[in-house]
């Protein structure tokens, strides 16, 4: 609400005050001079309060204002000049219960509903449809807000009586303050007696007496040109709205605000929505739950409301609004007409939002027993025909459409062919009394089956102790596959409809007679061949889908996995399941890709724009809702049973070659692996050594480097603290001659020096003229100093150039050892490959050899030379490695040894050899047999 002065000569507005409370309100005694005043206390925002004071020239215009006051917050009595906590005494109290024990604090439950209107004409409104829990709302287009409060009774405290209503406030957004809302006109308030279309009946009517349990109603006008809701004029796909309400309640000291936060669709106002007359026009419900604190003996105060989950509609009121539905949709298909396949969503709206995103708990829906005398009339001569194991003729088209509930207990059984079997009744109760390893998981299991129904709900109960047995017995009866998870469901659902006995028999006939206990297989194969199977049924009937799954990363099993081991009971709605059970007793296996087919294509359009993790998440969550009632299971079901499943068997054998063919690839690996793993691995450790060997030879050349390194740095640093020292000794010898030069006596003495000079010989006389050019003084007696000092710096120039040479020189003549080695290793290990002529030539050298040293002196006590000493001896200094004899015949030797080149013949090959041994001989003949073979080497090689 907004205060507004006006000047009255102008007109014009003095000053603006935005109230968003009223905590008092006062005027002036009539019989005195105050009768031209009043005045009132205001609150704006959370903490502010102002109080404004006002006096009228003319006091007559008082009751106007006063009249105004009442009009917007009727709080108040007529009188005007009470606050609200002196409202008056009421017939009822919360100060105790119903029994009149004191109470000092209460907690009541209210349902607040909300429905928006529109306008339509002059004074007409229509309700706003919603869909998926949004309000389709149009721009620029006036607004009537209802909200309807209605008081849970409660069997311990009295009722609470709401006096009127404070205000309706409107914002766009969500979690708006209290500032941004803004207080929006109220045509009525007052309580709706029930099933009354009159009217409302008001806190103030003194003719009526309403009840406390009523639902109390709240009609207020929204203007949608008003400045304030501009953002609610423009056109959006989905924004929010906040609708608070301020009720006042006797006793309360304070008004008790409801806020409820939608989200809304802005259309177009021109915009042509024929499907709004046939969505659901129900109003947004909610549960609210109000705490009261007791301040004195009199009043109480509001401790804390706390909003909880929408409500959804009541059942009578869904029967109509779905046969409502009906009959637009039939009347619209007259209008538009379409070859697509019908929607499971034509008969039911499919309003999922209210459920949040948490999945159906399994056992989700109740399944009605009520049949009509119809349908019985159509199964009695199904069931008086059938008395052995052939079925009725007529029987497959009426378990396709469902077997109605009263008689699945019999249908079920007779479809198993375990009716009557007293030897399956029998085995069980001998089942189970025996132990099973499998106990500990079947009794964590079964809290988990069918949690939302009330048979499996309780601990201990019946439902789970019947659960815990047929589950067990089977464990002990199929000891290959035991327990699995997914069993349980489907015994649940036996259970439903059957005694634990009978529900037994027909869990063995499922298991064993319908090929489903090859799907619990260790391996799981078959399991695997069914969801090959499925994958190719989806690729040649839903390519798109398919190729959209692929590219998601999305499989099979991601989904399909537990639709086919518990027969799609584990999530989806009981009237669904126990109509897929109805089938699949029917027809066996192929219902079930019948079924997952027709799923995928229904919801194609919608799984076709999600990513991988809303394509899972639609699996869990949103599917299994869409088959919730029982004529969307019908529907589907129908779907699914006049789909056309071919190609199984062909499927089946592109899964064996496929699995054959990677058999055969194991098996190949696996004697590639058996014949060349040992070697494999030699090889591998072999390269192990290497890697070792190469990254220590890495570290010993970064060490060496480092070593060069500092050796370079520092004679670097010698030469620059060299140079230092020279220029500094020059600077000093300038000085010193220039004082020279400046002395009298000293110029005289160097003039006599230079005469007896002349004489000595023009070596002298050289050395003065260039030290004369190069310096502007004369150099008198000290020109050998400076020549020294010269020749000092070439030394140590020359000294630190050769330091440098000589750590090149021993990085190359290590490098030159290093591939001597390498040379000699690979002679010796090619040794055992040489031609026999070419060894018996050496054992023949090595013989002689050996003869020659043996008649020299051994008192040296040196090792006597032999051949093998020779192979293996290289050259040690670097002139021996560089002489041009021993290095040339070496090498030939060397490569005489290895065989030569691979790329030459052998005739050359051999002729290389014989010029080898013979160069072999030049040396080794001549040897002096008084010396060691090192020595003679030495000489030989150094001719």
């Amino acid at each position: 609400m907004a205060w507004c002065l006006h000047d009255a000569e102008s007109n014009t507005i003095i000053a603006t005050y935005e109230i968003s409370s009223i905590i008092l309100y006062y005027r002036g005694p009539v019989d005195t001079v105050e009768n031209g005043c009043f005045a009132f206390t205001w609150l704006h925002g959370d903490a502010l309060f102002q109080c404004h004071v006002f006096r009228c020239h003319i006091p007559e215009a008082v009751n106007q204002v006063s009249a105004c006051f009442q009009k917007a917050f009727q709080t108040y009595p007529p009188s005007m000049s009470c606050s609200l906590n002196s409202a008056v005494d009421m017939a009822n109290s919360v100060t105790s219960d119903v029994s009149g024990n004191p109470l000092n604090s209460a907690g009541y439950e209210f349902i607040v509903s909300l429905e928006i209107r529109e306008r339509v004409a002059k004074n007409s409104y229509a309700a706003v449809p919603r869909d998926r829990g949004c309000f389709k709302l149009r721009a620029n287009t006036d607004k009537e807000v209802c909200i309807t409060v209605k008081q849970t009774p409660s069997n311990i405290l009295q009722p609470l009586h709401i006096e009127r209503c404070f205000g309706v406030l409107v914002a766009p957004g969500k979690l708006v303050v209290q500032k941004d809302m803004h207080l929006i006109d109220m045509h009525s308030m007052g309580y709706q007696p029930p099933g009354g279309t009159g009217g409302v009946i008001a806190d103030s009517d003194s003719n009526s007496q309403p009840n406390s349990t009523w639902p109390y109603t709240i009609r207020a006008e929204w203007k949608a040109q008003e400045k304030a809701f501009e953002q609610l004029n423009l056109e959006s796909s989905k924004t929010n709205l906040t609708v608070a309400v301020d009720i006042v309640m006797r006793r309360i000291q304070e008004p008790v605000r409801f806020v409820i936060e939608t989200p809304v669709t802005i259309q177009s106002a021109s915009e042509m929505r024929i499907m709004d007359h046939f969505m659901s026009k129900r109003p947004m419900t909610l549960r609210f739950y109000l705490h009261l604190k007791r301040t004195d003996e009199s009043n109480w105060k509001v401790s804390s409301i706390d909003p909880s989950e929408e409500i959804t509609e009541q059942p009578g009121h869904q029967q109509s609004s779905s046969s409502l539905l009906k009959m637009g949709m039939n009347n619209l298909s007259r209008i538009v007409r379409s070859s697509s396949i019908a929607s499971i969503e034509d008969d039911c709206p499919s309003d999922y939002s209210s459920d949040g995103d948490e999945p159906l708990l399994s056992g989700t829906g109740e399944v009605s027993k009520d049949c009509s005398q119809d349908t019985l009339d159509e199964w009695d001569p199904i069931l008086r025909e059938w008395d052995g194991e052939k079925r009725p003729k007529n029987l497959a088209p009426l378990v396709r459409l469902g077997v109605p509930e009263a008689l699945r207990e019999k249908i079920w059984q007779k479809l198993a062919n375990v009716e009557g079997r007293l030897e399956m009744n029998d085995m069980y109760k001998i089942l189970i009394t025996k132990e099973t390893k499998c106990e500990t998981v079947i009794q964590r299991d079964i809290h988990r089956t069918f949690p939302a129904h009330k048979c499996f709900k309780e601990t201990g109960g019946s439902g789970q102790d019947a659960l815990f047995k047929v589950s067990k017995a089977y464990a002990v009866h199929d000891s290959e596959v035991g327990y699995c998870q997914g069993l349980s469901f489907i015994a649940a659902s036996l259970l439903l409809h059957m005694p634990e006995e009978d529900a037994f028999c027909v869990l063995v006939a499922l298991m064993y007679d319908y090929g489903l206990r090859d799907l619990y297989k260790a391996g799981f194969e078959v399991l695997y061949l069914r969801l090959y199977q499925l994958e190719r049924l989806i690729k040649d009937q839903l390519p798109k889908l398919h190729e959209h799954f692929t590219a998601c990363g999305i499989e099979t099993h991601m989904y399909a996995s537990q639709w086919f081991l518990t027969l799609y009971t584990a999530r989806f709605p009981l009237c669904f399941v126990f109509h897929v059970l109805d089938v699949f007793l029917l027809d066996g296996l192929p219902v079930l890709f019948q079924v997952a087919v027709t799923l995928l294509s229904i919801c194609e359009s919608d799984l076709r724009q999600l990513d991988f993790e809303g394509i899972l998440k639609y699996f869990r969550v949103t599917l299994p809702k869409k088959c919730r009632s029982s004529s969307q299971a019908r529907k589907v079901m129908k779907q699914a049973c006049e789909r056309k499943i071919k190609k199984l068997k062909q499927y089946e054998e592109e899964f064996l070659l496929k699995k054959q063919h990677k058999e055969r690839l194991e098996k190949e690996a696996q004697i590639y692996e058996n014949r060349f793993g040992e070697e494999r691995r030699k090889m591998q450790a072999e390269i192990d050594a290497l890697n070792k060997q190469l990254t220590s030879a890495k570290e010993r050349a970064v060490e060496k480097e480092k070593k060069h390194t500092g050796i370079i740095q520092e004679y670097k640093q010698i030469i620059q603290r060299q140079e230092q020292d020279m220029n500094t000794l020059s600077e000093t010898l300038g000085k010193v001659m220039h004082m020279v030069s400046n002395c009298r006596d000293c110029q005289q003495k160097i003039d006599a020096g230079n005469d007896n000079a002349k004489s000595d010989g023009g070596n002298a006389r050289r050395q003065t003229d260039a030290m004369r050019n190069a310096n502007e003084h004369p150099l008198g007696p000290l020109d050998p100093l400076n020549a020294a000092s010269q020749r000092i710096r070439e030394l140590e120039l020359e000294l630190a150039q050769a330091k440098l040479a000589q750590v090149e020189a021993e990085c190359k003549n290590q490098d030159l050892n290093h591939q001597l080695s390498n040379t000699l290793s690979e002679m010796q290990t090619n040794r055992n490959s040489w031609q026999p002529w070419l060894s018996k030539t050496f054992n023949s050298l090595q013989e002689k050899v050996t003869t020659r040293g043996g008649h020299r002196d051994n008192g040296s006590g040196g090792p006597t030379p032999t051949f093998q000493s020779y192979m293996g001896q290289a050259p040690t200094t670097l002139s021996e490695a560089s002489s041009p004899s021993g290095n040339q015949e070496y090498k030939t030797f060397a490569f005489a040894s290895v065989g030569g080149s691979p790329k030459l013949p052998s005739k050359f090959q051999a002729t290389k050899l014989r010029n080898s041994i013979d160069s072999l001989r030049n040396i080794v003949v001549p040897l002096d047999t008084g010396k060691s073979l090192a020595e003679n080497l030495k000489q030989q090689l150094q001719q």
